[in-house]
Protein backbone atom coordinates (compact mmCIF):
# COMPACT_ATOMS: atom_id res chain seq x y z
CA UNK A 1 0.00 0.00 0.00
CA UNK A 2 1.41 3.28 -0.79
CA UNK A 3 0.80 6.28 1.32
CA UNK A 4 0.44 10.32 0.44
CA UNK A 5 2.60 12.74 1.60
CA UNK A 6 -0.10 14.07 4.15
CA UNK A 7 -0.43 10.32 5.67
CA UNK A 8 3.20 9.99 5.83
CA UNK A 9 3.48 13.15 7.75
CA UNK A 10 1.04 12.50 10.20
CA UNK A 11 2.70 8.94 11.25
CA UNK A 12 6.43 10.74 11.49
CA UNK A 13 4.39 12.88 13.76
CA UNK A 14 2.97 10.15 15.77
CA UNK A 15 6.71 9.16 15.82
CA UNK A 16 7.77 12.35 17.75
CA UNK A 17 9.32 13.44 13.90
CA UNK A 18 8.40 17.60 14.56
CA UNK A 19 8.09 17.59 10.72
CA UNK A 20 6.44 20.05 8.34
CA UNK A 21 4.02 19.50 5.91
CA UNK A 22 6.37 21.10 3.04
CA UNK A 23 9.18 19.45 3.96
CA UNK A 24 7.60 16.16 3.50
CA UNK A 25 5.79 17.02 0.51
CA UNK A 26 9.25 17.92 -1.16
CA UNK A 27 10.90 15.06 0.19
CA UNK A 28 7.65 12.95 -1.55
CA UNK A 29 8.77 14.74 -4.76
CA UNK A 30 12.20 14.23 -5.03
CA UNK A 31 12.05 10.78 -4.04
CA UNK A 32 9.35 10.39 -7.12
CA UNK A 33 6.94 8.58 -4.96
CA UNK A 34 4.10 11.15 -5.71
CA UNK A 35 0.55 9.36 -6.43
CA UNK A 36 -0.05 9.88 -10.13
CA UNK A 37 -3.67 9.56 -12.29
CA UNK A 38 -3.52 9.61 -15.86
CA UNK A 39 -6.29 12.66 -16.90
CA UNK A 40 -8.44 10.16 -18.23
CA UNK A 41 -8.87 7.93 -15.48
CA UNK A 42 -10.72 10.58 -12.90
CA UNK A 43 -14.61 9.85 -12.79
CA UNK A 44 -17.36 10.87 -10.83
CA UNK A 45 -19.99 9.24 -9.22
CA UNK A 46 -23.51 10.62 -7.90
CA UNK A 47 -26.90 10.12 -7.02
CA UNK A 48 -29.93 11.94 -8.34
CA UNK A 49 -33.32 11.30 -6.65
CA UNK A 50 -36.62 13.26 -8.13
CA UNK A 51 -40.67 12.56 -7.64
CA UNK A 52 -42.69 11.92 -10.60
CA UNK A 53 -45.85 13.61 -10.49
CA UNK A 54 -48.11 10.45 -9.22
CA UNK A 55 -45.41 10.29 -6.08
CA UNK A 56 -43.39 7.40 -7.45
CA UNK A 57 -39.95 8.34 -6.31
CA UNK A 58 -36.93 7.52 -8.93
CA UNK A 59 -33.06 7.42 -8.30
CA UNK A 60 -30.46 7.60 -11.52
CA UNK A 61 -26.85 6.86 -10.76
CA UNK A 62 -24.64 8.98 -13.14
CA UNK A 63 -21.11 8.15 -14.36
CA UNK A 64 -18.99 11.44 -15.68
CA UNK A 65 -15.57 11.80 -17.10
CA UNK A 66 -13.53 14.36 -14.94
CA UNK A 67 -11.70 15.50 -17.78
CA UNK A 68 -13.92 15.64 -20.67
CA UNK A 69 -17.22 15.82 -19.26
CA UNK A 70 -18.54 12.95 -21.35
CA UNK A 71 -21.01 10.98 -19.89
CA UNK A 72 -20.26 7.79 -19.25
CA UNK A 73 -23.11 5.56 -17.88
CA UNK A 74 -26.85 6.38 -16.43
CA UNK A 75 -28.57 3.31 -14.61
CA UNK A 76 -32.26 4.48 -13.31
CA UNK A 77 -34.51 3.05 -11.50
CA UNK A 78 -37.03 3.29 -8.45
CA UNK A 79 -35.33 1.29 -6.12
CA UNK A 80 -31.45 1.69 -7.35
CA UNK A 81 -28.88 0.89 -4.62
CA UNK A 82 -24.91 1.43 -5.01
CA UNK A 83 -24.57 -2.63 -4.81
CA UNK A 84 -27.51 -2.89 -8.37
CA UNK A 85 -25.48 -0.65 -10.56
CA UNK A 86 -23.39 -2.77 -13.15
CA UNK A 87 -21.05 -0.15 -14.14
Amino acid sequence: MRYGYRKIRVLLNREGWPVGEYLVYGLYQEEGLALKKPPNQAWSLDFVADELQDGRRFRCLTMVDVYTRERLAIEAGQSLNATDSEL
